[in-house]
């Protein structure tokens, strides 16, 4: 067992793992602050941190990466911010800790690498708790938000929290993070939301991932009343929608990731995004089943932004069905060498008949489009001007060809 010894500096505490400090009785009220991370303590992590109840005003704890089983906070009352990412805990108890504000107890194993033994969290008396991570807790199959109405910003990434994940009196939350967990219903009807990540991988980055998202029934994910969402991220989630209005309440989305779902029509007319990641519309399963994306209409007056291969850009590949994409008239919005050089790439090419020559120099005079020079676009056919409009072929750098996708003359 490692002994704590405590050294105090400036109203927080340091350690060391021999008794050759230790913390007078005259200086433990006077500390607020103590921190043991991983890589803060030679001669091996700690497993018991007996003795911490004497801190009575403690208000911040950080004790990432030890090998901590259990503890007793029940005397340090204090205390506001606790965190214990990846130690061996298997049940804590945090019902004295009332002045709780931050949360971290993810990645809590009994053996290294071996499944996560903790399974219940109890939050229900920690109504003052605004950021909570509870990430990488595999036998968390149920949690309780229902009291902490205060919570601002939500981390269950890779948990097993299963069913309908009702955040419904959760009236702060800003942030959400449930990606690859088992729900098939979010309720998050909560107005100043900014992010909401909920996808599942692909299968390639971690194939033991804890489970899938699947929100396939009608209404399981609606984000229609998030009208200050900025990102969402929904990739392979088993999305179904046929409609038009998906977007249709969100003018603040400038990041929309929804890879590998089934929306026949995506319309971002009304929003700001510029990172647009909309490929294999079709299903999640890793490759794309047959695309149901029919429509996407980006002409929302900020397409000069989008670049190629940039945090900022348009991929809409794998979608056999796309027949049609709309993006910003030259006319409206003046495509910049960001926009229209870097779309000879994600698109193929925009161009027009007039001889007016658009703000970018890989195409030069009146732009004149030649299948015959691209790739992926299918069967050649005859050079031609467009009056007035631009002309996205589908395929190249999008990824597999769009083979139903015909001619969009954008306004």
């Amino acid at each position: 067992m490692t002994i704590l010894s405590f050294i105090p500096v400036s109203g927080s505490v340091n350690y060391n793992p021999t008794d050759q400090w230790a913390v007078l009785a005259s200086d433990v009220a006077n500390i607020t602050v103590i921190s043991m991370n991983s890589g803060q303590i030679s001669g091996g992590p700690i497993d018991d941190i007996t003795g911490i109840e004497c801190f009575t005003a403690l208000e911040e704890l950080y004790m990432n990466g030890q090998s901590v089983l259990s503890f007793d906070l029940s005397n340090n009352l204090n205390l506001r911010k606790l965190f214990f990412s990846g130690n061996k805990v298997e049940v804590f108890d945090l019902t004295a800790n009332v002045n709780l504000t931050h949360l971290n107890c993810s990645k809590n194993y009994t053996v290294s690498n071996n499944p996560i033994a903790l399974d219940q969290v109890d939050l229900t008396q920690n109504t003052a708790l605004t950021h909570l991570y509870a990430t990488d807790l595999r036998d968390l199959h149920v949690i309780d938000l229902s009291q902490n109405t205060q919570l601002i910003h939500l981390d269950l990434n890779r948990s097993a929290i299963q069913g309908m994940l009702n955040l419904l009196p959760n009236p702060n939350l800003e942030y959400i993070n449930i990606e690859n967990c088992s729900l098939t219903g979010l309720n998050q009807q909560s107005n100043p939301l900014h992010t909401l990540i909920c996808s599942n991988d692909d299968g390639t980055s971690w194939a033991s991932a804890p489970g899938s998202n699947d929100f396939s029934g009608t209404g399981t994910l609606n984000i229609s009343n998030n009208p200050n969402l900025e990102i969402f991220k929904a990739n392979r989630c088993n999305i179904s929608y046929t409609g038009v209005d998906y977007f249709l309440y969100n003018p603040e989305l400038r990041d929309v990731q929804v890879i590998g779902n089934k929306f026949r029509h995506i319309d971002l007319s009304q929003t700001k995004a510029t990172t647009i990641w909309v490929w294999k519309q079709g299903g999640t399963t890793q490759g794309g089943l047959p695309g149901s994306l029919e429509t996407l209409d980006i002409s929302n007056g900020l397409n000069h932004q989008m670049g190629y291969n940039t945090p900022k850009s348009l991929y809409a590949g794998d979608n056999p069905n796309l027949r049609e994409i709309k993006v910003d008239s030259v006319t409206n919005t003046g495509f910049g060498t960001g926009m229209v050089g870097s779309l000879n790439h994600t698109m193929q090419e925009h161009f027009s008949s007039d001889t007016t020559q658009l703000s970018f120099g890989s195409v030069n005079g009146p732009h004149q489009y030649n299948p015959r020079n691209e790739s992926g676009i299918g069967a050649p056919i005859p050079d031609y001007y467009l009056p007035d409009k631009y002309r996205i072929p589908m395929g190249g750098s999008l990824g597999s060809p769009n083979p139903s996708f015909s001619l969009y003359f954008i306004d």
